[in-house]
């Protein structure tokens, strides 16, 4: 790389003391701990059992544990890691997400800078992400997300780097990147996928690129390949999901415009028709620029190997348009019930960061109204960072003194552990929801039977057998039921009414409801 391609060391010291200050900011708006989801039990849960020796796995409701197989194995074992050493799960979450998110402000600035060539671009970059309520949100959780952004980030500067150098000691680096992104969330192949394209586009003899691919493919796929042979062998599933076409519900789209408007404005998504207008609006703008500089344009075709070989942007652009293509592929072929919220959506915003504080000095060298334009982009960026940390504040303010999801105090103080506490050790337990019962009372649980599959949203044909196993077991050896969630729609509220035939109700509370057979009632 040459040394126009390397940001001076000061101008890095300064993006690093700024990614840290953001770290030591988000250790300040958690002094009580993340936020603990359903998700985040499974990590933790399945980290404290690698801790001791029972694998990565979960606790069932005889006592017996599960592999884990329903998520990948890379941040329950840095949680399982630090839990040796003896940081609890819960705290090492913590100081991972520290870590991660100084790191990803800080490659956000080094990409920016690699692809504008601008301090002022890479600086107001790593402003944006620091800044950003949403990154902060999502890093204010023990879930993957933020271990998910930085090692992306962290792989496409190692392949901007690669485009650069082509040096194979960097290829291979990515490679290994690539391959830590695929293992912490399922989604990460779409980083594989751009990574192979990005490669069998930049120019060089054919034996060359079929090489690096190799070296690529090899490094990125066999860990995954090899964590989907155990899930297999242990399970006979891979990832605990199965292929099947679903369309996705009703009001997709409209919830992936919301989730971009929060990005930009912190008011209410506006009508369909406002939001058309705007959108019309940036296209004639985007117009007005190709009309004033059709040439760059035209030739973009003939010049796509050069600009791959030397613009560190290209394969942020490329991760972006795959990561929304596995995104839609997962949704119609593999869990139509993955919500489209800003969790789902924060790795496609850390990249959005990259993209438009890349463009920023293009947009302020254009020749367009070069004074108006000018000063429009001035304000519109101070007005954004503005507003970005008023609504950063907010959020703040709004998360310290209280931990989040099961973390929170109504759990903490839920008498079913009281009440579990009081049965004896080798019972089944069943739950609707396992990852709770599990994160207040350290006990395991089976799921329960349910009319619906939660994620091809169709009728289950096996609920009738399901049913008939829990009666089975709670027959033989006694047991509970225990009930978290009110249920939706009148099937599965009848199924609920068939769980609990012939059970006593034996604790009733604002966060749950226990069951127990006759036995052990009294």
């Amino acid at each position: 790389m040459s040394n126009s391609s390397r940001p001076p060391v000061w101008q890095l010291a300064i993006l690093l003391g700024l990614a840290f200050a953001g770290s030591i900011a988000l250790l300040a708006a958690t002094p009580k701990g993340l936020g603990v989801s359903s998700d985040s039990v499974a990590y933790i849960g399945a980290a404290r059992n690698q801790a001791a020796g029972l694998g990565l796995a979960r606790l069932t409701g005889d006592g017996g544990t599960e592999p884990m197989t329903h998520f990948p194995p890379l941040y329950p074992l840095l949680l399982a890691g630090l839990e040796v050493l003896g940081l609890p799960a819960l705290r090492a979450a913590r100081l991972i997400s520290a870590i991660v998110f100084a790191g990803s402000a800080f490659l956000t600035g080094v990409l920016v800078w690699r692809s504008s060539q601008s301090f002022v671009a890479s600086l107001i970059g790593t402003s944006l992400f620091v800044l950003s309520p949403h990154m902060l949100e999502t890093h204010t959780w023990a879930m993957t997300e933020g271990l998910f952004i930085f090692l992306g980030l962290a792989a496409l500067v190692a392949l901007a780097e690669y485009g650069s150098r082509r040096s194979r000691g960097i290829l291979v680096l990515a490679a290994f990147a690539v391959a830590a992104v695929y293992l912490t969330r399922y989604i990460g192949v779409a980083l594989l996928i751009s990574a192979a394209l990005y490669l069998a586009l930049l120019p060089g003899s054919l034996r060359r690129r079929s090489t690096d691919l190799a070296i690529l493919l090899s490094i990125g796929v066999l860990p995954m390949f090899a964590w989907m042979m155990r899930n297999l062998l242990l399970t006979g599933s891979a990832t605990n999901r199965t292929l099947q076409f679903h369309p996705p519900p009703a009001g997709s789209l409209q919830d992936g415009l919301t989730v971009i408007w929060q990005w930009l404005v912190p008011y209410q998504y506006p009508s369909w028709g406002a939001a058309s207008l705007l959108l019309l609006t940036a296209c004639v703008i985007l117009l007005l620029l190709w009309i004033e500089r059709p040439r760059p344009f035209q030739r973009m075709p003939r010049r796509l190997a050069g600009f791959l070989e030397r613009d560190a942007i290209s394969p942020v652009v490329l991760y972006f348009f795959a990561y929304l293509v596995v995104l839609v592929a997962s949704l119609m072929l593999l869990d139509a019930s993955t919500p489209i919220d800003q969790r789902l959506a924060s790795p496609l915003l850390s990249l959005t960061i990259v993209l438009l504080a890349s463009a920023l000095p293009w947009v302020w060298r254009a020749p367009v109204g070069k004074g108006l334009l000018r000063l429009a982009l001035v304000l519109g960026v101070t007005l954004f960072l503005v507003s970005s940390l008023s609504r950063r504040q907010w959020l703040v303010r709004s998360i310290r003194y209280e931990p989040r999801g099961l973390a929170a105090p109504l759990w903490a103080e839920s008498g079913v552990s009281d009440v579990l506490g009081g049965l004896p050790d080798d019972i089944v337990l069943f739950a609707d929801n396992p990852e709770i019962l599990y994160f207040i009372s350290g006990r395991g649980a089976f799921g329960l039977p349910t009319r619906f599959d939660n994620v091809t949203m169709r009728e289950r044909t096996d609920y009738a057998a399901s049913l008939a196993d829990l009666r089975r077991r709670l027959s033989a050896r006694g047991g509970a039921v225990v009930l978290f969630s009110d249920p939706q729609g009148a099937l599965e509220a009848s199924a609920i009414e068939d769980v609990t035939r012939d059970l006593i109700l034996v604790y009733e509370g604002g966060e749950a409801q226990v069951y127990v057979t006759p036995e052990l009632a009294h």
